[in-house]
């Protein structure tokens, strides 16, 4: 008995892998989006830096204080997004973006707006444009990932 899959059958799997695809890429979206809106209040904070336990630098985070206690983000994942601006550098010159960003924009003291839910607090992230853990590019890929395996799954289809 011959084990290989159809044409037929890749077609099935690839179309069904891109809906999946659909429908998370729309699920990142609709959160990314629903936390910006829900989100509207601002505070303060400040940076604050903590050595790596590896000597190879330091780890920035946001602190800010809500309801008397007081939170903390990291931004090491912002700085980083902001170093991958341009496509053209290396790694290691992203790298050494990050470092210099650290140490300015996100300086040890300097301040930073935290932006929160006001009727779920330990719901936070940094500055409007931005939401934590770049989920604002995560729905597009997921998209175009969807878009590739649909097309390719069609495209079997008709083979």
């Amino acid at each position: 008995m011959n084990q290989e899959l159809s044409n037929f059958q890749w077609g099935v799997i690839l179309t069904l892998v891109g809906i999946v695809f659909f429908i998370l890429s729309y699920r990142v979206y609709r959160d990314t989006a629903g936390r910006k809106k829900r989100c509207s209040e601002v505070i303060p904070g400040k940076v604050i830096h903590e050595p790596l336990g590896d000597g190879l630098g330091v780890q920035p985070f946001a602190e800010y204080e809500l309801d008397g206690q007081t939170g903390r983000i990291s931004i090491f994942r912002r700085a980083f997004l902001d170093s991958m601006n341009d496509e053209s550098r290396t790694n290691e010159d992203a790298r050494r973006v990050v470092h210099e960003l650290i140490k300015t924009r996100y300086s040890d003291g300097a301040d930073i707006s935290v932006y929160y839910n006001p009727k779920k607090h330990s719901e936070v992230f940094l500055e409007k444009d931005f939401i934590q853990g770049g989920k604002g590019l995560n729905w597009v890929m997921l998209l175009i990932l969807g878009v590739a395996s649909a097309a390719t799954g069609i495209f079997y289809f008709f083979q």
